[in-house]
């Protein structure tokens, strides 16, 4: 199963979506689930471990084992020693 995640911005609450994708050759979704998460603290450069923690809430929603995520995000920001969302993701 691959997953495809987004995350929605405004305010303290986040809204996380995820979208299920049996195979690459999907038109659509098997699914979108949609979690809204409050008391989130406010967007700040650097400080993506709250991201990737809301993340895996949502991914925790999937049925099925998930072997790929698609994260809108930056896996690495510059090298090794600047991890973005998606490095954060994989360490969880």
């Amino acid at each position: 199963m691959k997953a495809c995640v987004d995350v929605d911005l405004p305010g303290q609450s986040r809204h996380r979506r995820v979208c299920p994708l049996p195979d690459w050759s999907d038109a659509e979704p098997a699914e979108t689930i949609a979690i809204r998460i409050d008391g989130v603290a406010p967007m700040c450069p650097r400080v993506l471990q709250a991201r990737a923690a809301c993340l895996l809430a949502v991914l925790a929603r999937v049925a099925d084992p998930v072997e790929l995520v698609i994260v809108d995000g930056y896996v690495w920001l510059a090298d090794d020693d600047h991890p973005g969302l998606g490095a954060h993701l994989t360490r969880l």
